[in-house]
């Protein structure tokens, strides 16, 4: 298993891992009665929540895991198949998680 930080082609296949993961969780079950009826709007939310609060945030960092030749089953390509993300709530005059500018163009 390979992890790495979680790059702008990797969050619609994290989007997915969320929904799947919270679809019938009580808090999405409150916030998000249609989920079941309208998937593609609740898979958007979680596409929309992760590029604002991962790519476009400086005090927020995301990693993910993807699998290599020696993990089972291999497909023979590398696929995500899971996330993890960190955010800083206290704000300071440190240097923030991601130097935005080192770690390239985050756009989507």
């Amino acid at each position: 298993m390979k992890i790495r930080q979680l790059n702008p082609p990797d969050v619609n296949t994290a989007a997915t891992i969320s929904a799947a993961a919270w679809i019938d969780s009580a808090p999405d079950e409150y916030l998000y009665p249609g989920r079941h009826k309208h998937p593609k709007a609740f898979h958007d939310i979680y596409v929309r929540s992760l590029k604002n609060e991962l790519l476009d945030e400086d005090d927020a960092f995301g990693i993910v895991a993807e699998t290599e030749p020696l993990d089972e089953p291999w497909t023979g390509k590398a696929e995500l198949v899971g996330y993890a993300s960190w955010e800083r709530y206290e704000k300071d005059d440190r240097k923030s998680l991601v130097d935005r500018e080192s770690a390239g163009p985050v756009a989507i």
